[in-house]
């Protein structure tokens, strides 16, 4: 026995330490519609072209945004603004895959949707001159929804499936790994803070994270439950210095997601941050819009926010990230509002599934990410001076030894040295040999159990509706039936949006979606756990039912069960459209459509789904689309 575990940690894969991590450099600009932040450098297709791009820590694919993004209504610098256009077609190494919908299943929650013009190109993490890695055949997005103005650089480790699981498309994170581009699926980001002087820029590891971007803490924090919400903590307090009051009224689970802005809190606490800082709420933008006179009173205070985290909603290892005030003090700009105005960056979440935080959050927190592990840390983020070039470190994987060189000099001869090698390998030979003959004799007496019928039977499906009396999020799908919902075969038009969300159109008769996998739920998840929860958390489940049955809710408690598909809803027809001006730029014909059915003409009792209007695009689009800028 002790031969065969000594041979079986010889056979054990083994690296050595130091394995370095990838570096994204940013572009050191600051973008964005919706506040000023930092964005990250990438080239997509032969010969390369520039993009700018967001981390987005629900992604697995690179997006960039297509011509399509900048009809000619916008700026002039809308080809800037919205980190520079990708050219598929000046590529000599696109391949076209069609037009399917965006993988935004948890943000379609928060009324972020669109489609997307997927495909295959090459793409460096990082400009000329940069020393980047690159990629050959790897999955890119194109984009022209203003839904998300650039375009992102997904870091989640799941693949993305196109109509089916039989074909799984490896994510980014999982290329760099197999390629030996980085030691692990990990990642270690901070989105940078445009107000700390000298700038700081945001920063992003892969395989690994920036030790001096952050003050380290003892918080670990298992993921959720749900693959789909993976990056859930436990918030348990937030407080202001200059009120007394608790800004939250009782402590919640929040979903950490790089893709979009804004901390989606519940709307007694956004009412708290109202009275703490004298912010109204504007329904017409469906922003906290903030007025000079109020601007320049929280500047005079200055005062600072501290959230309160853990793996717990109560008790536990917790952290505290503080943030100035002027980390909320930001600006929203078109095609959000007319013009431009300063604002003060919360939503307010109408129930649990929108209950997330945003790149707001990721100003003052560095989250480092270990899917190998499925655990998470928060930090306070950290801004060197800009000359430090940082002090990358490696996560290592979870499944090898990691062996550390060493200078000493061996005092063993070279025969010793030769003998000790010849008789491990003959050992090793020797082990494995008997190992095979005893499998070998007990596969013959062993004969294989006939299944019961029962595991090969398809249970019923159990389909459900989220609702919220903003958004109508889309239908679940039984994890053990089929994988895609059927969309009616009337439905030819397939769009994809742009900037004011004018549309190109293709007509075409095929179904297809992008999905992103995650594991199955378990049976009893919902009556164990309930809604993105955390299993540290045995209370969560009756509050959270308790919650969902009361009056004014209108949510199904076995609706909020979250299948890993993205998007595992219904393709909506006409998703992209708010008015009735369609642009006359037309995409090939060759390209394949998922179909777009009219939202106001479905409904979860028909089997369609529900339109997902977003609570920030309620102006006249009518008048925009007929008069240009206002």
């Amino acid at each position: 026995m002790k031969v065969l575990v000594w041979s079986l940690f010889l056979l054990t894969p083994q690296i050595v330490a130091g394995q370095a991590p990838l570096s994204i450099p940013p572009s050191q600009y600051w973008d964005g519609d919706d506040g000023s932040w930092s964005s990250f450098k990438a080239m997509v297709g032969t010969p390369p072209q520039n993009v700018r791009i967001y981390p987005a820590s629900s992604q697995s694919s690179l997006w960039v945004v297509l011509p399509e993004g900048c009809t000619g209504d916008e700026p002039s610098d809308c080809n800037d603004s919205r980190g520079y256009l990708f050219q598929k077609n000046d590529s000599s190494t696109w391949s076209e895959k069609g037009l399917y919908e965006l993988t935004t299943a948890e943000e379609s929650y928060l009324g972020l949707t669109g489609n997307g013009d997927w495909g295959y190109d090459t793409i460096t993490l990082g400009w000329q001159g940069d020393d980047a890695q690159s990629i050959n055949n790897s999955l890119v997005t194109g984009i022209a929804t203003p839904d998300f103005f650039l375009g992102v650089l997904g870091i989640n480790n799941q693949p993305v499936n196109f109509t089916t699981f039989n074909d799984p498309q490896p994510s980014l994170l999982v290329t760099l790994k197999e390629q030996g581009k980085i030691p692990s699926l990990s990642w270690g980001y901070t989105a940078g803070a445009w107000y700390q002087e000298p700038f700081g820029f945001g920063s992003l590891t892969l395989g690994g994270y920036d030790s001096t971007r952050f003050s380290p803490n003892n918080l670990t924090i298992p993921f959720g439950l749900d693959s789909s919400f993976d990056l859930l903590m436990g918030v348990q307090s937030i407080r202001s210095s200059h009120s007394q009051a608790q800004l939250l009224p009782q402590p919640e689970f929040f979903w950490i997601d790089s893709t979009v802005t804004q901390i989606w809190l519940p709307i007694d606490a956004c009412t708290a941050f109202e009275h703490a800082f004298g912010i109204t709420w504007d329904d017409s933008s469906s922003f906290y819009l903030v007025n000079d006179t109020l601007h320049n009173q929280l500047l005079s205070q200055n005062p600072n926010i501290t959230f309160t985290v853990g793996s717990q909603l109560a008790g536990g290892t917790t952290v505290d990230v503080t943030f100035p005030y002027a980390a909320f003090d930001l600006n929203v700009s078109l095609p959000l509002v007319n013009g431009s105005s300063r604002y003060f960056p919360l939503q307010r979440a109408v129930n649990a599934t929108q209950y997330t935080f945003g790149r707001t959050f990721l100003q003052e927190a560095y989250v480092t990410v270990d899917y190998e592990r499925s655990t998470f840390q928060v930090q306070q983020a950290s801004f060197p001076d800009q000359s430090s070039s940082g002090n990358l470190v490696a996560i290592q994987p979870a499944n090898v030894t990691v062996t550390a060189t060493s200078n000493r000099s061996s005092k063993l001869n070279i025969g010793a040295k030769i003998g000790i090698v010849a008789g491990g390998t003959i050992a090793v030979l020797l082990v494995a040999a008997v190992f095979l003959m005893l499998c070998r004799r007990r596969r013959k007496k062993e004969k294989p159990s006939k299944l019961p019928a029962s595991l090969l039977a398809v249970p019923k499906s159990d389909k459900s509706y989220k609702s919220s009396p903003i958004i109508e999020p889309p239908s679940e799908l039984d994890p053990f039936g089929k994988m895609e919902l059927p969309a009616p075969a009337h439905h030819s038009r397939h769009e994809l949006a742009g900037y004011y969300k004018k549309l190109s159109e293709s007509p075409v008769d095929d179904v297809r979606k992008a999905e992103m996998m995650g594991a199955p739920i378990k049976d009893g998840y919902l009556q164990n756990y309930g809604p993105r929860r955390h299993p540290a958390d045995p209370e969560r489940a009756s509050y959270l039912i308790n919650k969902a049955s009361t009056p004014g809710t209108q949510q199904n408690v076995n609706a909020t069960i979250s299948i890993h598909e993205l998007p595992a809803h219904v393709p909506v027809s006409e998703l992209d459209s708010y008015g009735n001006t369609h642009s006359t730029t037309t995409l090939p014909p060759t390209m394949r459509r998922s179909p777009i059915a009219p939202a106001l003409e479905s409904s979860p009792s028909s089997g369609g789904v529900s339109a997902f209007p977003r609570p920030d695009r309620d102006w006249n689009y009518g008048s925009q689309m007929d008069g240009g800028w206002m």
